[in-house]
């Protein structure tokens, strides 16, 4: 079965055109800033997901939980809807474009994954918001050319550790509650728009970051002790632009 999706996965990121600006863009700087945002709110939409379905992941009685690619993809469109203030169906072409390969890449990921989720008898799967961000991203990367990455100031595994510019965003979005950070920053360096949106601590994620702070969650590592509405990190897009 492994190898059956490893064949479907090489399949998926290795169909289309082989120019990943073909397929993907090239983006104008016009249109750079909208398609960041909007492919960071089809993630965190994504992340969402899987963080309000933890427990139905990670239930021990079930086998087949429904926890399907079809459904994951319907429930994050239904969310960026909300987020965005747009449904996918009426993006401009750039974004649309974008953000369709991203459904594509979270279709696979949850795909690729159906084994794990559907394990009867086991608990933690560990299938959580930062793999599937992960995985999406890894994807994304090879397909299109473009960087997606969760990041944070406390961050938990080095792949997430922020750069030079993540790090300076992070320090500015730290310490605000939801509503009153920034929604998010953006600056064009070296022929790359580069943006960061804050991932805000929801109630799902308290399980894992909340209080009491040092105590170990359910992946063994410590909490960090997060109050809902603090920032947690931010994702980061780093989207190449037309010359």
């Amino acid at each position: 079965m492994k190898r059956v999706f490893l064949i479907l996965s090489l399949i998926f990121l290795l169909s289309g055109p082989v120019k990943s600006e073909e397929r993907c863009g090239p983006l104008s700087r016009e249109e750079a800033p909208e398609v960041a945002r909007a492919l960071a709110l089809m993630l965190v939409a994504g992340r969402s997901v899987v963080a309000e379905h933890q427990n139905l992941i990670n239930d021990p009685s079930k086998g087949e939980k429904g926890f399907s690619p079809r459904y994951v993809v319907d429930l994050m469109k239904k969310k960026f809807a909300q987020l965005y203030g747009k449904r996918v169906e009426e993006l401009p072409p750039a974004e649309k474009r974008l953000v369709e390969e991203m459904l594509r890449a979270a279709y696979m990921v949850v795909f690729l994954n159906q084994d794990r989720i559907n394990q009867k008898g086991v608990g933690y799967k560990g299938f959580i918001p930062a793999i599937f961000g992960r995985e999406v991203g890894h994807l994304l990367a090879f397909r299109c050319g473009l960087r997606l990455k969760q990041t944070s100031l406390r961050y938990r595994n080095p792949y997430n550790r922020p750069d030079e510019f993540e790090e300076e965003g992070l320090r500015q979005m730290a310490g605000h509650e939801n509503g009153t950070a920034v929604q998010g920053i953006g600056r064009f360096v070296d022929g790359y728009y580069r943006y960061l949106h804050p991932i805000y601590v929801k109630k799902a994620c308290l399980k894992c970051h909340g209080e009491p702070a040092g105590a170990l969650d359910i992946t063994g590592h410590p909490k960090e002790g997060y109050r809902e509405g603090e920032v947690r990190g931010a994702i980061s897009v780093v989207l190449p632009i037309n010359k």
